[in-house]
């Protein structure tokens, strides 16, 4: 089956994805779905090879690709011990394109050599723009936010009492990638800066910490204005 990882924004999908490449005997590739821009579904094979020569450090020529092309071919014939891992990463970042037949396309090539896919997106983009065109068998597999137990073992890893914070920010906080920006943003011996901590508040200290380290050539305040903007030039335009 093709494993599908599926969450909403900042649950770990990515992370999760990386780790299992991390893990993995063999060979893996991790494509994000930006790679895929030009690509066709008659092409998958040879972006493949492209793939795998690039990550190997080598540069691309005739001889090696046609190295390449052998041993995938040979893989074909016998499936190696620790087959090829794909990861396509974040397929609802690129909408445009037809996943439907990309993934298609990947997932009989890789079932040819015995190797594996995953996919990592938002659910409801699966369900209701990609799964219906497919025609491999697959799993969805659920990736939640963290629960209050792992959550609050964290905070507490981190010398954070959960006491400092409010039920609207706990619940924030359940979230993998805002956790892990608050942890490396706010400082953890003044409880006053986690009380009622929203979305917005953390990207905004987040962005106020990249500045004060230099990170952003462009300030805080001007940032501002220029979001303000394209927020004004939005409302104008619905």
């Amino acid at each position: 089956k093709v494993a599908v990882l599926g969450g909403d924004e900042g649950q770990g999908k990515s992370w999760l994805a990386a780790q299992i490449c991390h893990a993995h005997d063999g060979l893996s590739l991790f494509i994000s779905a930006e790679n895929f821009n030009g690509v066709s579904p008659t092409d998958v094979g040879k972006f493949l090879i492209r793939l795998l020569i690039k990550q190997s450090g080598e540069v691309e020529t005739e001889a090696l690709t046609a190295r390449w092309r052998h041993r995938i071919a040979a893989w074909g014939q016998t499936h190696p011990m620790s087959p090829l891992l794909v990861v396509v990463d974040g397929i609802n970042q690129r909408r445009s394109l037809r996943w439907d037949r990309l993934l298609d396309s990947l997932a009989a090539k890789l079932r040819d050599i015995g190797g594996q896919l995953i996919v990592t997106t938002r659910p409801q983009y699966w369900h209701k723009q990609v799964a219906v065109g497919v025609s491999f068998t697959h799993k969805l597999i659920d990736i939640p936010n963290w629960d209050t137990q792992e959550r609050d073992a964290l905070l507490a890893y981190h010398g954070i009492k959960t006491d400092w914070l409010d039920a609207t920010t706990l619940e924030t906080l359940r979230n993998p990638r805002l956790l892990s920006v608050a942890i490396a943003t706010l400082p953890k011996e003044r409880s006053q800066s986690w009380t009622s901590l929203t979305t917005d508040r953390l990207l905004f200290e987040h962005l106020r910490k990249s500045q004060a380290e230099n990170f952003e050539e462009e300030s805080l305040h001007d940032l501002t204005n220029r979001l303000s903007g394209h927020a004004r030039q939005v409302l104008e335009r619905v």
